[in-house]
C-alpha cells in the first residue's frame, strides 16, 4: 500500500460502510455494506474482453450491434420499467433491451460488491449510448467510485447532478473530490447539502465526508466542531448514527482525547458488534 493509500485507508471518516443511495433502477433506497477501503487505480483494471469489437467513440448507438446471446430471460423482471423504457426510446427496442439487460446484471453485480464485473457489464452499454439515461450514468459513476477511479466517478456523478439537480449522490461526489484533494469542491458540495431539506441519513454522510476533508488538511478542530454540531447519542441509533459516532470517535482519538474516543467506540460496538473495526479500535485506544 502506498503512502497515499495508507493515508486514505487510515482516515476513518471516509464513507464507512460506503454510502450508496440506490438509484431508481429498483425503486428502493438502501445501504450497501462492502470492503470500501480497497483502492484500485484506473490503470489496474484489465481491458474488457469484447468491448473493442463494438465500442464507439462518442456512443453512436446506431452502429452498435448487441451480441446475439446477450439477453438473459429474467433480466426484464429486475430492471425498473421506466429505465428500460428510457433505454428503448434511446437505442431502439432490440438494442434498448440488450442494454437494459446488461445494466440490470451490472446493478446486481454492484450490489454484491463484484465491481470489476459490474464495470465489464456496463461498459458496452455505455459505449452504445446508454449513459444518456441518467440512472445508468449514475450507476456507472458509483461503480467507478467503488473501484477507486475518483476522476471518472466524479465526471459521471457531475453529469448525474447537473441533469437531475438531485443531492442524493453529493456525499459520494464529495468523497471523490476529497480523494483528489480538491478541497474547495468538497466544501461547495457540503454547503449545498447542509442548507437543503434532505434526510438525516443523507446529511450525516455529507458531514462525515466534509469533516474527513478538514482532517485531511490538518484542520482537526474544525472537523471536530462539524461532527459535534447538533450531535447527541440517539436512544435507537440507525446505521448513519453509528457511522457519525465512529467518525467522531476517530476524530477524538487523533486529537488525543482517548477517553472520549473509547466511550464512543464502545457505544458503537454495543449497538453493532460487527461495525467496521470499532471493536478493535475500542480495545486499542490508549493501549
Amino acid at each position: 500500500m502506498s503512502a497515499e493509500e495508507d493515508r486514505i485507508a487510515s482516515t476513518a471518516t471516509r464513507l464507512s460502510p460506503n454510502w450508496w443511495t440506490a438509484s431508481p433502477l429498483y425503486k428502493s433506497k438502501g445501504l450497501i455494506d462492502a470492503g470500501f477501503l480497497e483502492q484500485v487505480s484506473e490503470s489496474d483494471v484489465p481491458p474488457i474482453a469484447g468491448v473493442a469489437d463494438y465500442a464507439l467513440e462518442g456512443g453512436a448507438a446506431d452502429d452498435v450491434e448487441p451480441p446475439d446471446d446477450s439477453e438473459p430471460p429474467d433480466a426484464a423482471e429486475r430492471l425498473d420499467a421506466e429505465v428500460r423504457e428510457a433505454l428503448i426510446r434511446k437505442l431502439g427496442r432490440r438494442r434498448g433491451n440488450w442494454a437494459a439487460d446488461r445494466v440490470s446484471f451490472a446493478a446486481d453485480a454492484f450490489a454484491e460488491d463484484r465491481h470489476p464485473e459490474a464495470l465489464e457489464l456496463l461498459k458496452p452499454a455505455m459505449d452504445a449510448g446508454a449513459g444518456d439515461v441518467v440512472e445508468v450514468r449514475e450507476l456507472f459513476g458509483l461503480v467507478h467510485y467503488r473501484l477507486g477511479h475518483w476522476s471518472t466517478a466524479a465526471r459521471a456523478l457531475e453529469i448525474f447532478r447537473n441533469q437531475t439537480r438531485s443531492l442524493e449522490q453529493h456525499p459520494v461526489l464529495a468523497d471523490c473530490y476529497r480523494a483528489l484533494r480538491r478541497w474547495s469542491r468538497v466544501e461547495e458540495l457540503w454547503r449545498e447539502l447542509s442548507v437543503a431539506a434532505v434526510s438525516s441519513a443523507l446529511r450525516t454522510e455529507g458531514v462525515i465526508v466534509a469533516a474527513g476533508a478538514l482532517s485531511d488538511q490538518g484542520r482537526d478542530a474544525e472537523a471536530l466542531a462539524l461532527l459535534t454540531d447538533g450531535w447527541r447519542l440517539p436512544k435507537r441509533p440507525k446505521d448513519h448514527h453509528l457511522r457519525q459516532a465512529y467518525a467522531l470517535a476517530d476524530c477524538y482519538d487523533r486529537g488525543g482525547d482517548q477517553a472520549a474516543a473509547r466511550r464512543l467506540f464502545r457505544w458503537v460496538v454495543n449497538h453493532d458488534p460487527e461495525f467496521a473495526d470499532a471493536a478493535r479500535r475500542a480495545e486499542a485506544v490508549g493501549a
